[in-house]
């Protein structure tokens, strides 16, 4: 599941680094954000970057299987502490990259962080808690959200009882701001494009050197 991501969107006017060099900058620095913000986490981590061209849409992603939100014990803990480890993370990333290529402020269209996956588990908590969405419907959601990202058997099996267990737990809130009310789960629509846009991926394999696969 990816538990940081990245991204700057960014006007390339003064662009001179070959395309494929990207990877070779920024997997190291994704790397670096790995063992400085999410050490505690001791699952093998996976760091990838993904660029669509035109004007640059540059993502870093840090994935981590889901049995790491099992280690603190609590699955609850482990999701907050990977939500908010991995924005950490992404910013950090952001301010590095922005920095490496030497990309102006003016040139800067868009810049964010996030943590998806654990930020979509911890909506799912935060609502079952303020009655927006049942039990039953929160489970359903948590284990789809696994099987998207491509979890295991085994993991899905181990991380739903924990999940399944604490959501049943959880107390009702009845005092404070409720949370913004779940939708369903469903892939987002993509936007048709006026330019076909070509995309590269870059990702470390097995062998320890960074590999480049492009996509249409």
């Amino acid at each position: 599941m990816v538990v940081s991501e990245s991204y700057l969107h960014f006007e390339p006017r003064d662009w001179r680094l070959p395309r494929p060099q990207i990877g070779e900058l920024v997997i190291p620095l994704l790397e670096r954000a790995t063992n400085q913000f999410l050490v505690e986490f001791r699952e093998p981590k996976r760091a990838e970057v993904v660029v669509d061209e035109g004007s640059i849409r540059l993502r870093g992603l840090i994935r981590l299987t889901a049995m790491a939100l099992i280690g603190y014990g609590g699955i609850r803990t482990g999701i907050d502490y990977a939500w908010r480890d991995g924005k950490a993370a992404a910013g950090w990333v952001n301010e590095r990259v922005q920095e490496r290529l030497a990309i102006p402020n003016t040139d800067v269209i868009a810049r964010r962080r996030g943590s998806p996956a654990p930020a979509q588990l911890h909506r799912l908590f935060e609502n079952v808690e303020f009655g927006a969405l049942s039990r039953e419907e929160a489970v359903r959601r948590a284990e789809k959200l696994f099987r998207d990202y491509g979890e295991s058997e085994e993991t899905i099996r181990v991380v739903m009882n924990r999940f399944t267990e604490e959501i049943y737990s959880a107390q009702p809130i009845t005092d404070g701001p409720a949370p913004r009310r779940q939708t369903p789960l469903q892939e987002k629509q993509p936007q048709p494009l006026k330019t076909p846009m070509r995309r590269i991926r870059f990702f470390r394999d097995s062998t320890g050197h960074i590999r480049i696969v492009e996509e249409t």
